[in-house]
């Protein structure tokens, strides 16, 4: 199988409707969801995902030909005093999956060896927490309007 080249870049305001969006359906969709209602599902994840993506950011995932061209992106923030990674999100989409890119993206962020804190782990990918060292985490979220010194996804590209 023919290697597809790919770039890493910020987030754009361009982009943000798009990841939104990608991010609210794909965690709507989980099991864990299933049983809500969806008004009230969106009514609430709608503006807290909104905001951890308005204040952090997101490494996107492209060709290097076309930015607009996204095949993948990471929510994620750095947090200094701990020196630990919270991974809100990474996406790849469906059409790219299988051919590395996601796991190019998770490597490219460099957790460390401690691995990433994450507070929404897809229950498909709950075989690889081990694998990958990650921290499954949702009462982070509760923490995190209190913690002033978290970095963006800037910061990974500094």
């Amino acid at each position: 199988m023919k290697k597809l080249p790919y770039v890493f870049r910020l987030n754009t305001p361009d982009d943000r409707n798009y990841i939104l969006r990608s991010w609210l359906k794909t965690w709507r969709d989980e099991p864990i969801n299933s049983k809500l209602p969806t008004s009230v599902y969106y009514a609430e994840a709608n503006p807290l995902f909104g905001n951890i993506l308005e204040r952090f950011g997101a490494i996107v995932v492209c060709n290097p030909n076309d930015f607009n061209q996204i095949y993948g992106f990471a929510v994620c923030a750095f947090i200094p005093v701990a020196e630990e990674w919270i991974l809100f999100w990474l996406q790849v989409k469906a059409q790219y999956s299988r051919l590395g890119i996601g796991k190019a993206l998770f490597n490219y962020l460099n957790f460390g060896f401690k691995g990433p804190i994450c507070p929404f782990v897809r229950d498909k990918l709950r075989n690889l927490i081990g694998e990958l060292n990650i921290i499954d985490n949702p009462y982070i979220l509760n923490m995190i309007s209190e913690m002033s010194d978290l970095k963006s996804a800037e910061y990974k590209l500094i």
